[in-house]
C-alpha cells in the first residue's frame, strides 16, 4: 500500500496520483499528467510532458528511443485497436481492422514504462509508502524463493550488501527517479517509489528482483549507461501484470491497454502476430 502524507489505499483508483518531488530538471509539476476517461479510453487528455534536463546523456537516450520508434503498419493499426482478453500473463488478443492479433503486452509495456521514466527524468511524482519496507528483508526472502540451494547466510549476506549499495546511491535515485530509500536504524529502508502512470501500482511480487537488480545489475560509474539502466529496471518492475488472469484482464483492459493506444511508440515489429481474419472465421462458421 502507497500514501502520500495522509495515507492512501492503494487498491483504490486514483490513488497512484500523488505529489510530486522536486527535482532541479523540472519545470512543472505532472500530478495530472495523463488522464484516461472511464468511458473514453481512445481520449488523451494531455500527454505526458517531458522534463527539462540540460544532461547530455538523457539528451543521448531520448534521441536514441525517437530514432528507434518503428512506424510500420500494426503501429497505425493499434492506435484504433479493440482489445478482447488476456491470453496469458504475457499476451493478449486484439482486433485491428479486420484481423485477430496476439499483443505481446509485456514486451510493449516494458517499453512504455521504459519511455515514461525517461520522459520524466528528474520529474516524477513520488509516491510515499505507508510504512516504511525494510530493502536486505525483500530481497532476502526473494533469494530463498528464487534459490532453494542458498543458504540463510549467503543470501542475507547478499541482501545487505544490496542494500548498502542502494543507500550509497539514494539521493541520486530520489533526486532523479523519485526511488525514496532511506537509512534508518543501521537498515535501509524504502519509503516511496515513483509514479510512472496515474492510477497505476506495480506489482508487490516484483519488488525483491526489482531492488536486487537495481543493486547489482546498474553501472554506476558511467553516467548514460546508469540512467539507462535504471530507466530500464524500472520498466521491467512496473511492466509485470498479475498471474492471475481475472486480474491480468482488469489491469490491461482497463489501465494499460488504453495508456499505451494513447502512448506507446515500438521500436519491435515482433510485438504483433496476426492470427487470421474475421473473414477467415466466417468462411469456416459458414461451413459447419
Amino acid at each position: 500500500p502507497f500514501s502520500n502524507s495522509s495515507s492512501i489505499d492503494m487498491t483504490q483508483p486514483g490513488a497512484f496520483a500523488t505529489a510530486a518531488s522536486l527535482c532541479k530538471c523540472k519545470k512543472q509539476q505532472p500530478q495530472a499528467a495523463l488522464y484516461l476517461p472511464q468511458n473514453s479510453a481512445r481520449k488523451l487528455v494531455q500527454v505526458i510532458p517531458m522534463s527539462e534536463c540540460s544532461y547530455k546523456s538523457i539528451k543521448k537516450l531520448r534521441g536514441r528511443l525517437t530514432k528507434r520508434f518503428v512506424h510500420d503498419v500494426y503501429q497505425k493499426k493499434f492506435r484504433q485497436a479493440s482489445f478482447l482478453g488476456v491470453l496469458t500473463p504475457q499476451r493478449s488478443l486484439l482486433q485491428m481492422e479486420d484481423e485477430l492479433v496476439m499483443w505481446d503486452h509485456k514486451s510493449s509495456l516494458e517499453e512504455l514504462f521504459y519511455q515514461f521514466a525517461l520522459r520524466q527524468f528528474g520529474a516524477l511524482s513520488l509516491a510515499k509508502l505507508s510504512y516504511p519496507i525494510r530493502v536486505a528483508d525483500v530481497i532476502a526472502r526473494g533469494a530463498l524463493v528464487s534459490d532453494s540451494d542458498a543458504t540463510v547466510e549467503t543470501n542475507r549476506s547478499m541482501a545487505d550488501q544490496a542494500a548498502a549499495c542502494l543507500v550509497e546511491h539514494s539521493a541520486m535515485l530520489k533526486e532523479y527517479f523519485s526511488i525514496e530509500i532511506e537509512p534508518k536504524g543501521g537498515h535501509a529502508e524504502l519509503t516511496g517509489l515513483p509514479v510512472l502512470l496515474p492510477k497505476y501500482t506495480p506489482q508487490p511480487t516484483g519488488l525483491s528482483l526489482f531492488l536486487l537488480r537495481l543493486a547489482t545489475e546498474i553501472n554506476w560509474e558511467h553516467e548514460q549507461s546508469c540512467f539507462d539502466g535504471i530507466c530500464k529496471e524500472l520498466s521491467f518492475f512496473y511492466a509485470q501484470v498479475p498471474d492471475d488472469l481475472h486480474k491480468a484482464q482488469t489491469l490491461v483492459r482497463h489501465t494499460l491497454f488504453p495508456a499505451s493506444t494513447c502512448m506507446w511508440n515500438s521500436s519491435k515489429t515482433s510485438n504483433f502476430v496476426a492470427l487470421t481474419t474475421l473473414n477467415s472465421l466466417y468462411r469456416v462458421f459458414e461451413r459447419c
